[in-house]
């Protein structure tokens, strides 16, 4: 449990096909940004999310401190689920 809480920034790591990120925007309110490196997850995470305010980036998670969009403060909360099953613990 992350304790989710209204307006907090979330960084969903691996956010697959986008339903994490579409469960904590429209449950919780959450303002989201979900990464994933696979440009077919993001197309259907961008369309699954459409209108929601979810932010779908394709890009590698080790290299969002290079970005000049991310939230000012960072972020929150950090989810990765399943990302150890996909990609192995390193």
């Amino acid at each position: 449990a992350i304790d989710l809480q209204k307006g907090e920034k979330v960084l969903d790591i691996g956010c697959g096909w986008g339903r994490l990120a579409k469960h904590f925007v429209e449950k919780y309110g959450a303002d989201v940004t979900g990464v994933t490196l696979s440009s077919e997850q993001r197309k259907y995470a961008l369309e699954l999310n459409k209108g929601n305010g979810a932010k779908i980036l394709l890009q590698d998670a080790m290299k969002m401190h290079l970005r000049d969009d991310i939230p000012k403060g960072g972020f929150d909360k950090i989810t990765a689920l399943e990302m150890a099953e996909h990609v192995g613990i390193r």
